[in-house]
């Protein structure tokens, strides 16, 4: 059975994910692009087992960067545990062309995901 994404709004409560998980940011949501929410929800998402974060839209490169910031941020502060932490940005493919991909070649390999997103319609005919 394909495992079914959780669909969650930036800033909502996040649920507690069966780990390894994925999650899945669209950075069209200006939530993003505050540096407060994207390290406080990350670290939110490290410790509760979050193994990769792929990030997709214009300005993911940006999100991504961040992102590897608060992860060696982390592993300085002696959680070695992160230091497999995957992330990827996806800046310049469609959300089909993203989600096709992490549900064919990812997610069977994972026991979670969440995508946050305001608008889960145009994630949800793909995974």
């Amino acid at each position: 059975m394909p495992l079914s994404p959780l669909f969650i709004k930036p800033g909502a409560p996040l649920p507690t994910v069966e780990h390894p998980f994925l999650v899945l940011i669209d950075v069209n949501d200006k939530e993003w692009l505050d540096d407060g929410f994207l390290c406080e929800t990350c670290k939110h998402l490290l410790d509760g087992g979050c193994t990769w974060f792929a990030c997709f839209g214009e300005r993911a490169g940006e999100v991504h960067d961040r992102i590897d910031d608060i992860i060696v941020e982390r592993i300085y502060e002696g959680r070695e545990e992160y230091e497999g932490v995957v992330t990827t940005f996806h800046h310049d493919e469609s959300e089909q062309e993203v989600a096709e991909f992490f549900a064919c070649s990812v997610l069977p390999k994972l026991k979670g995901a969440l995508v946050l997103a305001q608008d889960a319609s145009k994630w949800e005919p793909y995974l």
